[in-house]
């Protein structure tokens, strides 16, 4: 019973509602849990809420890396387009391929599924 429950929470909180509307869902289905599962579900909203937070921060990481390596790429394109142009014909790969490189792992972590994310994103502890 308490697996179930957490597991809507979790699907609530990955899908972006916010600690009252979850609270208010899982008070709709008191009628069908015992009280001690319910109290039991609402104790780890937060916890899914943060989880699903962290992996928005995440992505946006990925979205920024993605960017960098289609700017490296482009730009390792211009230089070699341009020593062509001018006659040299140096070729530079491997700024074209770091910048796919870049590109790829950007791409690979945005589409990870939000549980793999949340778990990636390490809590710094000051220690005295």
């Amino acid at each position: 019973m308490k697996s179930h429950l957490i597991d809507i929470v979790r699907n609530l909180a990955y899908e972006g509602k916010d600690f009252e509307t979850i609270e208010s869902e899982i008070e709709k289905l008191s009628d069908n849990y015992d009280s001690e599962s319910i109290n039991y579900a609402k104790l780890h909203i937060d916890e899914y809420i943060i989880q699903y937070q962290n992996a928005m921060i995440i992505k946006g990481q990925a979205k920024l890396q993605m960017a960098i390596g289609i700017i490296l790429f482009i730009f390792g394109f211009g230089l070699t387009v341009s020593t062509i142009w001018e006659g040299s014909g140096f070729i530079y790969y491997g700024m074209m391929g770091f910048g796919i490189i870049v590109f790829i792992d950007g791409l690979n972590t945005y589409n990870a599924p939000i549980p793999s994310l949340a778990s990636r994103r390490k809590i710094m502890i000051r220690r005295k």
